[in-house]
């Protein structure tokens, strides 16, 4: 990152207020940058995560209702006495 060279460039030359000055700026860009993309990598594990969720009720509901049809046609079929169809 330029602001660190800056720093670097800065110190070498004696000016150590402006090399301490840019070393700051620097380091608080780096923690930025780094917890924006800590958030982002949350954020995309959270979303992940709740899709896994809603595909896994959704897969259970049609399991159940599939489940519930498939007995409520046998109980008709023995009702009546005829085989159940699918």
């Amino acid at each position: 990152m330029a602001l660190g060279e800056l720093s670097s460039t800065w110190a070498q030359l004696g000016d150590h207020e402006k090399a301490y000055a840019y070393r700051l700026r620097y380091e608080a860009l780096s923690d930025t940058i780094f917890n924006e993309e800590k958030t982002r990598s949350l954020v995309r594990q959270q979303m992940n995560y709740g899709f896994a969720q809603r595909q896994l009720a959704d897969s259970l509901a049609t399991k159940e209702r599939s489940t519930w049809r498939n007995g409520t046609m046998r109980s008709n079929s023995q009702q009546n006495g005829t085989a159940a169809t699918s």
